[in-house]
């Protein structure tokens, strides 16, 4: 700051820099400069290249310059103190005035246009400050634009950073930016971005459309889920939120959105609605098989007593063949369900996936019919493990379905292969993505009438069916999704109207040896080894009950019976320990889990029999101590519980002594 005479405080001198070729105009030029009190001349040039020279090494504020320089052209020498000093303001002043000349001066940037006949201290004055306030609004004006820019830059890599797909749209709701990943995901081209209308759903549009117009009118935040079309040309879900950008005053001027893919959540959440659904059922599925269990139990049991009877009529004993077999598909009911709802017993083995198909081909044939062709092609030689009884269900239940869905005949190809699955394969079963790996896979494509979208996504819902009513339980498909699962296998499914179904199954493929294991031979029992054998027999089903008690007596059997666990411990209190407890494994109140668990507490090595409705599976989870000796599965014949008691005893002997006590 400088200090007038008078005492007042006025702004710092003035650099200027001074290019005159002239050297009285040069010092008529300084006179003026140190009248106006504004400005010093730091240094002075008489040609271009001098002042080329000192604008590029100094610092000034302004450059005052003679345009008719001998040796050169005007308007280039300015380009060129402009490129060396691009923050400096240039002021011509010369002694040949045209006002034409100066109009395109000022459009080519120059500050001022000074003509030095009519050039004073005040003229001069002024010139500068308006040169100084052109070239101060130029810098703010530059700063702002860089400062833009920077920013501009800062945003799109936040906005190419962020996982969503991001986009802005003016104050009507009408989208004009999107960031990379927008481009990225739909395949418009960034260049020349098309309608964003055409990525969304007919069936969503409009909802969309009026809901970014409602921002502006409310002003209220927005979100919606809607599907978005990728480049693929497969939809997938997105979660979209939306905020209004407020200008001066709190106007809104235009939407700042996000699209979050959340397709893999929207699954998942389902996925564990169906697992729980499923859950559900295949729990009212067990409880309804142990109901029929218990029942066909009763009812195999009391005719076979009937048939034992040697007075009975033949047309009586064919009635009573005619119950039975009734309680036998009751039963193979059962065992669908028990299936369902995972309460069944496996025993996985390695085999060899082409032998035993083969092996079965004879036997699928006959279930296909004489109308339809089947057509094998086994290339599976590697082995893998699995439960044969299983895989020959599986195969009944497909090659069923194929014979109803061709009607008027066909053609039935099963194929085997062994196949490197990477990621993306889904199982159709579970909706999980199928883990990349080699496995054995087995095809069986039919000929058949096809099924559409809607079909194909319920074939594996409990009871349902496409067949007419009285034709089909509902429960093939859902029974081999079971079994597949419980065996550690994947399916996917193909299937389109007119165009026949594929099921292709994939099972793990072995990759070391395994031993394998001889099933036990059940031995041959007699008829009166059982004889002086005592036997608790628990169940809370009373009629279950007198059947096993019944066919034991018949066999010399000393009984004891009980209607549940505490029951049972009252009588083993009294009488001690029997030679066998038959426990029925689900009862109220003290199930035979327990019982087996208080009563080995005390006696390690007393063998315990179960009888249930469900099987192996449920009673390995229920951790019995000890073990179990055998199993009874419902609904059984009264032979069938002498084999099994027989097995359980025979080892013993029935005790002639209370050596347990």
């Amino acid at each position: 700051m400088a200090v007038s005479a008078a005492g007042t405080v006025r702004a710092a001198p003035v650099r200027l820099l001074l290019v005159d070729d002239d050297a009285l105009d040069r010092l008529a030029v300084r006179r003026c400069v140190q009248q106006s009190g504004i400005a010093l001349v730091a240094d002075e040039a008489a040609s271009g290249a001098e002042a080329l020279r000192l604008a590029d090494r100094g610092a000034y504020d302004c450059i005052l310059l003679d345009y008719y320089l001998p040796g050169g052209d005007g308007r280039t020498l300015i380009a060129d103190l402009r490129r060396a000093a691009p923050d400096t303001p240039v002021v011509i002043f010369t002694g040949q005035g045209d006002e034409d000349v100066a109009v395109e001066l000022m459009k080519f940037g120059v500050a001022d246009y000074l003509p030095k006949a009519s050039l004073t201290a005040e003229r001069l004055a002024a010139g500068v400050r308006h040169a100084l306030e052109v070239s101060r609004a130029a810098a703010a004006q530059r700063r702002a634009e860089e400062e833009l820019r920077v920013e501009a830059a800062r945003f799109r890599t936040l906005a190419n950073a962020i996982p969503q797909l991001a986009w802005m749209a003016d104050a009507a709701g009408h989208p004009y930016w999107f960031n990379q990943r927008w481009f990225d995901y739909t395949g418009d081209a960034a260049e020349s971005p098309g309608d964003w209308r055409r990525f969304h759903h007919p069936d969503h549009f409009g909802r969309i459309e009026q809901g970014l117009r409602a921002i502006a009118d409310s002003g209220m935040p927005w979100e919606d889920t809607h599907p978005l079309r990728g480049r693929d040309g497969t939809y997938r879900w997105y979660l979209s939120r939306a905020l209004p950008i407020r200008g001066a005053g709190g106007v809104i001027s235009g939407v700042l959105g996000t699209c979050t893919d959340i397709t893999d959540r929207i699954q998942a959440e389902e996925m564990r609605v169906q697992t729980q659904k499923l859950a559900g059922v295949r729990m009212l599925a067990g409880g309804v098989a142990h109901e029929i269990n218990n029942a066909m139990t009763v009812v195999l049991g009391f005719s076979q007593f009937l048939l034992a009877d040697p007075g009975i009529a033949e047309q009586s004993r064919d009635e009573i063949g005619l119950i039975q077999r009734a309680a036998d598909r009751a039963a193979a009911v059962a065992r669908q369900l028990l299936t369902y709802s995972r309460h069944v017993a496996s025993n996985p083995r390695a085999i060899q996936l082409d032998a035993a198909l083969g092996d079965m081909a004879p036997m699928l044939q006959r279930l296909l019919g004489g109308g339809c062709q089947l057509v094998t092609s086994w290339s599976c030689t590697e082995r893998l493990r699995l439960d044969v009884n299983h895989l020959q269900q599986m195969m009944t239940i497909l090659v069923l379905n194929a014979r109803d869905a061709m009607p008027t005949g066909g053609t039935l190809t099963l194929s085997t292969e062994e196949v490197a699955l990477g990621p993306g394969v889904r199982d159709a079963v579970t909706g999980r993505p199928v883990p990349p790996g080699r496995y054995g896979q087995l095809e069986v494509r039919d000929s058949g009438t096809g099924m559409d979208a809607e079909t194909v996504s319920h074939i594996f819902d409990p009871f349902f069916t496409t067949k007419p009513v009285g034709l089909g339980t509902g429960m093939g498909l859902p029974v081999l999704g079971g079994l597949l699962e419980e065996s550690g296998g994947y399916m996917t499914v193909a299937s389109e109207p007119g165009s026949g179904t594929r099921f292709t199954l994939y099972f793990p493929l072995l990759t070391g040896t395994v031993a394998e294991q001889a099933a036990p031979h059940p031995g041959e029992h007699g008829g009166n080894e059982l004889a002086a054998a005592t036997v608790l027999v628990v169940d809370d089903e009373p009629a279950v009950r007198e059947v096993a008690v019944r066919t034991l007596q018949e066999r010399g059997c000393r009984i004891l019976q009980a209607a549940d666990g505490v029951g049972a411990l009252e009588l083993v209190n009294r009488h001690g320990p029997p030679d066998l407890v038959l426990a029925d494994l689900l009862m109220r109140g003290m199930g035979g889990a327990e019982l087996a668990t208080r009563l080995r507490s005390r006696w390690p090595d007393l063998p315990v029999l179960f009888m249930s409705g469900q099987s192996e599976v449920l009673l390995r989870g229920l951790g019995v101590p000890g073990g179990v000796e055998a199993m009874v599965q419902k609904p059984f014949r009264p032979d069938d519980l002498v084999g099994k008691v027989y097995a359980a005893l025979v080892p013993r002997g029935p005790s002639t002594t209370d050596s347990r006590s």
